[in-house]
């Protein structure tokens, strides 16, 4: 293996996650709900509201995260 390989940065897994998030009363408080949801499933690297459910006053939220490979 040659040696610049070992410098390499660790693997990156992306996933598509599809969430739902209780609306607050401001977008601040909104975007800091979301994200701490999105983080239980790794790092988020881009989000959008794609839906909002007035019954149950949530957003549907799809996002793209990343975590690192095992390994």
């Amino acid at each position: 293996m040659p040696p610049h390989w070992q410098k390499l940065p660790p693997t990156v897994i992306t996933q598509f996650v599809t969430a739902e998030v209780d609306l607050r009363s401001s977008p601040a408080e909104m975007q800091q709900a979301i994200e701490a949801e999105l983080r239980l499933w790794g790092e988020p690297l881009r989000w959008a509201i794609t839906a909002i459910k007035q019954k149950e006053q949530a957003a549907m939220v799809e996002a793209i995260v990343t975590t690192k490979a095992k390994g």
